[in-house]
């Protein structure tokens, strides 16, 4: 019995996989560097807002690879610390900053 998986689908599979992975890399790049790029201090409020939906962006790009490829999605996970720190900051020093 075969699945009848043929090799263009698993490699439109990866490629989809790669290019969600390059887009979710860029998205939290860019939210991590945004707090310091128009003033070059982080006194910037523009920039965490921007950084705070650049997360929103960043984690549903994270939610489809999850629930397209499950598993080989988690890769997605090494853009986490850069697309979550500014927004977990911010939350944290709502909550007192102590």
């Amino acid at each position: 019995m075969s699945l009848d998986i043929s090799d263009s689908t698993v490699k439109t599979h990866s490629r989809t996989l790669g290019v969600l992975f390059f887009l979710s890399s860029c998205v939290a790049v860019l939210g991590f560097a945004l707090p310091w790029a128009p003033t070059g201090s982080l006194n910037n409020t523009v920039g965490e807002q921007a950084s705070v939906r650049l997360s929103i962006v960043w984690l549903s790009l994270f939610a489809v690879a999850l629930i397209k490829f499950r598993k080989r999605g988690l890769w997605l996970l090494v853009g986490a610390p850069l697309a979550l720190l500014w927004p977990f900051l911010t939350l944290y020093c709502l909550g007192g900053c102590d």
